[in-house]
């Protein structure tokens, strides 16, 4: 199963120690380019900074496809990315 994934349920799951339950779980993590910009800025948590910087084999960092923004105003770009990636892609699950 292959999934689509925002910063948050990463950052989080890196965070507390438990970034392993994703492949656990899906053969293969889709993120944007976008939100591996968010997981390394200077204010994540260094796990989440060291995490996103050597990431495991089984993420995928994707540029976003263009796509149509509407009713996605007021996401923020990582979000937005995301969805976009996980409407063009061959993912089963978008982690929000």
């Amino acid at each position: 199963m292959i999934a689509v994934a925002d910063a948050s349920p990463l950052c989080y799951l890196v965070w507390i120690g438990e970034g392993h339950l994703l492949h656990d779980l899906f053969s293969q993590v889709l993120v944007p380019q976008v939100v591996i910009a968010e997981l390394l800025h200077e204010q994540a948590p260094d796990a989440v900074r060291v995490w996103a910087s050597h990431l495991p084999s089984w993420v995928s960092v994707m540029d976003v496809p263009p796509g149509d923004l509407s009713g996605m105003e007021k996401l923020h770009p990582g979000e937005q990315g995301a969805i976009l990636l996980a409407q063009s892609s061959k993912s089963n699950l978008i982690l929000l």
